[in-house]
């Protein structure tokens, strides 16, 4: 759902064209990748089901918040940089 809304968002909210859309959405690509690949399985082991998907949601919760806090692409660029 987010390619697909994302898109109308920051064309509407940032005046971003496709090209920009593009590459924000690939560093997401990428950070999932990276995250899905070698960070979930390690914190899985070490604290549990339980506990894993609560920090996923919330981590979530707090990455969907910082996209629609955004006043403008510099700040949302600044907080993409500093979740990751």
């Amino acid at each position: 759902m987010l390619p697909s809304v994302f898109v109308l968002y920051a064309g509407y909210r940032y005046h971003w064209t496709a090209k920009d859309v593009g590459w924000m959405l690939a560093a997401v690509g990428v950070f999932s990748v990276v995250v899905q690949g070698g960070l979930v399985r390690p914190f899985v082991r070490r604290f549990g089901d339980r506990v894993s998907m609560y920090c996923g949601l919330a981590f979530g919760a707090v990455g969907f918040a910082w996209y629609g806090l955004a006043e403008n692409s510099l700040w949302f660029w600044a907080r993409c940089r500093r979740s990751h």
